[in-house]
């Protein structure tokens, strides 16, 4: 089987896909012949969200013009992403919905059965920013970050494994990020 083709006839949930990391790992798995339910919240990107607006302005104009570049190529929602994917050939489909919520998460994977006919892989990429010093950090913060990872990735779960345990078979992959250790960008000052 050639490599374009070793994911076809198997259906893919991304959540998180609209942006970022999710959208480079939806149009991935579509060019590797998957069939994608594409997914985040809401319409409209969350754009600058790695950075404040302070941060922002400390990077340097060559810093800023790269980071800029980068945030074009990545921003985007669920249907830009399922748009994009169409565009180079695959299927797609986008499905906004909130993963903290659990009817939410419920209908993003019967999106995938309904459309689809199954749930083969879901990769669980969702996430929410809030960086702050432990003791400084609000219920609010907590709960934002901590509704999508790890309570979102369990409500996805919830629902996608029995179907794969009804087909025997299915992968489920739940991401994280260096976050935790301070964006990238700062780092590289």
């Amino acid at each position: 089987m050639s490599e374009k083709n070793l994911l076809k006839g198997k259906v893919a949930v991304v959540t998180g896909s609209g942006q970022g990391v999710g959208r480079a790992l939806a149009i991935g798995l579509a060019e590797h012949g998957a069939k994608v339910i594409t997914n985040n919240r809401k319409p409209g990107s969350t754009g600058n969200a790695m950075l404040t607006g302070k941060e922002y302005e400390r990077l340097s104009a060559e810093k800023k013009e790269w980071y800029d570049r980068v945030q074009a190529e990545l921003n985007g929602d669920a249907e830009t992403t399922a748009s994009e994917i169409r565009r180079r050939g695959g299927e797609a489909t986008a499905c906004f919905a909130d993963i903290s919520k659990m009817e939410d998460a419920e209908r993003l994977i019967r999106t995938a059965v309904n459309t689809y006919g199954r749930i083969d892989i879901l990769c669980n990429v969702a996430g929410a920013f809030g960086v702050c010093e432990i003791d400084k950090i609000s219920d609010e913060l907590w709960d934002k970050v901590n509704n999508i990872k790890p309570k979102g990735y369990f409500h996805t779960m919830r629902y996608a494994v029995p179907y794969m345990k009804a087909q025997k078979s299915g992968r489920i992959i739940n991401c994280t990020s260096r976050a935790f250790m301070g964006d990238i960008i700062k780092h590289a000052e």
